[in-house]
């Protein structure tokens, strides 16, 4: 009797198997959060510009998205300055060496000061940019729906180089051991040159990839529209 009532529960549970796209790179990212148009920062009792306190140069802080921080705790919660961008904000900010790289769907890709809030340059893409910004040595990396990825020197604003994949890209890159990975709407996961640009591999999928990689261990890990990941 328990088994027939066993199996007549299972009869009514829908099951979705999650499988892994398990991609093997020689080396060793895009979140959707509230809408807004305000960039706010809250400082802490001593910013430094050390990774192990409070940078936070990429999406999810690390290339294995834990997101995880000891940044001194927050005493209370009035905000310490606003900037507005002509549009929504659903870039999440990268911060390092006392400056706040972020996107808007404005088009514009902004860097501030972290402590300030002063507008320190910004780059146009004449596109949404909903990725958000990595930050590898000098270089701010982030793509635009424009179809381009980017390239920006993080000190000036200027391009460095930029890449397209033909497709627009709400992802979000990862930056390590000199590569980019970033996926596309045209279901690719593309894997190029950190100092270049030029293309190195790409992997298709089912679907397109708004999923921001994750990298760990040699791998790189991602989500696709088509169910997998």
């Amino acid at each position: 009797m328990k088994n027939q009532n066993l199996r007549n529960s299972l009869h009514h549970v829908k099951i979705h198997l999650l499988l892994l796209y398990c991609i093997c790179s020689i080396a060793i990212t895009s979140s959707m959060p509230f809408h807004q148009k305000t960039v706010f920062y809250m400082p802490s009792s001593a910013h430094t510009s050390n990774l192990n306190d409070d940078e936070w140069p990429m999406f999810r802080r690390y290339l294995n998205h834990t997101a995880t921080t000891i940044t001194t705790p927050i005493a209370g919660t009035e905000s310490f300055w606003t900037q507005i961008t002509n549009s929504l904000v659903r870039s999440s900010p990268a911060i390092t060496c006392d400056r706040l790289y972020v996107g808007s769907w404005d088009g514009n890709i902004y860097c501030y000061n972290a402590t300030t809030g002063a507008n320190i340059w910004f780059y146009p893409t004449n596109n949404v940019v909903s990725s958000s910004p990595a930050i590898s040595g000098n270089f701010m990396y982030v793509g635009s729906t424009n179809n381009y990825t980017y390239c920006i020197d993080a000190l000036t604003g200027l391009l460095n180089w930029s890449y397209t994949t033909g497709d627009a890209i709400w992802s979000s890159p990862a930056v390590t051991s000199g590569r980019v990975y970033i996926g596309s709407e045209n279901h690719k996961i593309y894997c190029l040159n950190a100092t270049t640009g030029d293309y190195i591999w790409s992997n298709i999928t089912g679907g397109s990839i708004t999923s921001s990689p994750a990298v760990d261990g040699g791998q790189v890990y991602v989500g696709s529209y088509d169910k997998y990941m």
